[in-house]
């Protein structure tokens, strides 16, 4: 009889640690798909189509942005270039936001525009002289 109750604590521990193994599995899976929306391994790609007509200000005369001209596309494959050209100054807002907070237009240097779009982010320089070199 001791032995019919010890097999059936063993049956009873095994059935146990195989549906713990199975929860586990199930929530690595789980998390899996959520990092699918991670920054990680994002669903599109965005990338600068064309820069602004303007990358270029003068130190104490240019005080922001003008991003007139800039497109980006999204695409699903990193580097690609097959979607749809989006107007970036028509879609801030909505679709994209400029997120760089390191540009100073007093003082001359190269700067990186940093612009969040559907999944990822892009970047392009401008470049912020000083006003004698216009002379």
């Amino acid at each position: 009889m001791k032995k019919q109750k010890d097999n059936w604590l063993i049956t009873l521990w095994i059935i146990e640690s195989i549906a713990l193994i199975c929860a586990l599995v199930m929530v690595g899976r789980v998390r899996n798909l959520d990092a699918s929306r991670d920054t990680d391994n994002p669903d599109f790609y965005a990338k600068i189509r064309n820069f602004p007509d303007k990358v270029v200000y003068v130190a104490g005369v240019d005080t922001e942005l003008d991003l007139r001209g800039c497109t980006i596309s999204e695409s699903r494959l990193f580097g690609a270039d097959d979607g749809t050209a989006e107007d970036l100054v028509s879609n801030l807002g909505t679709h994209f936001t400029v997120v760089s907070e390191d540009i100073d237009f007093s003082t001359p240097g190269i700067y990186e525009v940093r612009i969040r779009g559907y999944d990822t982010e892009c970047a392009f320089p401008i470049e912020v002289i000083d006003p004698a070199a216009l002379e």
